[in-house]
């Protein structure tokens, strides 16, 4: 028997022939969603607009996910394909639409168009004999799921204003795709210079405006350089796809914290703009080597992270204020998981005995760009999830009794 799929192929007990083409259908919707998700990577620190960059990041996050869920079956099928993070050379169609565009509705509406298209190659991949097995139809739902999600996101984003819908351009016009040196900030907030230390200010504020502020100055000060610091290191570090993986997941988990930080901020009558805009995170992780930056920004920022979550949780239990305490207790969580990723990925290129001084140069590194290192606390349980080893805490508990005794 002889069952036709399309004018082109047939199947006839031929069960190789039959892989190949199964295949074929799986990795041409991994390219068209890789010929989104690529310049996202560019476009999303290149948009000014904290609503914009937020749906952007999460519409990107959901695209690198269903990359992987392709990905893995295809390599389950006997296929080695592998998604190129790196722009092409001479990008073209809607690919570069998208990275041309020059506001976040444009982007957004670009994302629209483009969705029916998707969600026709996810029909085509699907649209197989009965004899397709059951593992590729629930990808394929998962992968549809991850669009139409995409989508609704999209829908439900109050827009920014007109005058702040901007997308800046790329730098190099015939590189569209690349990282920007500089991430845009959006205009609503007062952008300090590099050398101003990140500090906020909440000694100063009434407590009715403390917690808002905060959110705020979190938002704008760590969680977005997180988001831009995800981006450029899917697009530029040459690491296995497990790194791609374990950083898309970071990236949604920072967009997570900052939808919630700013509907938090919202809540509480503090308008957008009244915590300062920075770029030292992502300048002080511009250098040559990732696990460098991934020492600057993982293993040690986003340690000072945990512990900074865990003394807020604290503060704001003793205030009363459950709610921004129970905020700050889920971010607590999430950072041990960014920490691990940074110790992760930071052990795979560095042998041990070259770590203490890549930690040496972190510091100084941030030092350069008026970023604090110093410990904010002492949570020894979360530093061992987060794969710190025991002489690695030990100089953690010593660095923060020097802070103790300066601060006595």
């Amino acid at each position: 028997m002889t069952e036709t799929l399309d004018a082109w192929t047939t199947i006839d007990g031929d069960s190789e022939h039959y892989l190949g083409w199964r295949v074929e259908r799986l990795r041409s919707l991994a390219e068209r969603l890789l010929a989104r998700a690529v310049p996202l990577l560019s476009v999303v620190p290149r948009a000014a607009a904290v609503e914009t960059k937020l749906v952007l990041a999460d519409v990107l996050r959901r695209d690198i996910e269903a990359i992987d869920l392709l990905r893995t079956r295809i390599h389950e099928l006997g296929d080695g394909w592998e998604p190129a993070w790196t722009p092409p050379e001479r990008p073209a169609g809607a690919a570069l639409d998208l990275a041309r565009a020059t506001t976040g509705t444009e982007v957004l509406r670009r994302l629209a168009d483009g969705a029916g298209e998707l969600r026709r190659a996810v029909d085509a991949a699907g649209d197989l004999p009965a004899v397709l097995d059951e593992p590729t139809r629930d990808v394929l739902a998962r992968v549809r799921l991850l669009l139409d999600q995409s989508v609704a996101a999209a829908a439900r984003t109050t827009p920014a204003p007109e005058e702040l819908d901007v997308v800046a351009a790329p730098a190099d016009p015939a590189r569209p795709m690349s990282q920007p040196p500089l991430p845009a900030r959006d205009a609503r907030f007062t952008l300090l210079d590099p050398g101003t230390p990140i500090k906020h200010p909440l000694a100063e504020l009434a407590p009715a405006a403390q917690a808002g502020y905060v959110a705020q100055w979190l938002l704008i000060s760590l969680e977005i350089p997180t988001i831009e610091f995800c981006c450029r290191a899917i697009q530029t570090y040459d690491f296995p796809f497990a790194f791609v993986r374990d950083m898309n997941r970071q990236l949604w988990d920072e967009v997570r914290h900052g939808q919630a930080f700013l509907q938090h901020s919202l809540a509480m009558d503090v308008p957008l703009g009244e915590a300062p805009a920075t770029l030292q995170l992502w300048l002080a992780t511009d250098v040559d080597q990732p696990e460098l930056a991934l020492a600057i920004h993982q293993r040690l920022g986003e340690r000072i992270g945990i512990e900074s979550a865990f003394s807020h949780v604290r503060l704001w239990r003793g205030l009363g204020d459950d709610r921004t305490a129970e905020l700050f207790a889920v971010v607590a969580q999430d950072e041990i998981g960014h920490v691990a990723i940074g110790n992760r990925w930071v052990r795979h290129r560095s042998a041990s005995e070259d770590v203490p001084r890549l930690d040496e140069r972190a510091r100084e590194r941030r030092a350069e760009f008026s970023i604090a290192s110093v410990p904010r606390g002492f949570e020894p349980e979360a530093y061992r999830r987060a794969g710190f080893t025991d002489e690695e805490i030990e100089l953690i508990r010593l660095a923060y009794q020097d802070v103790q005794r300066a601060a006595a």
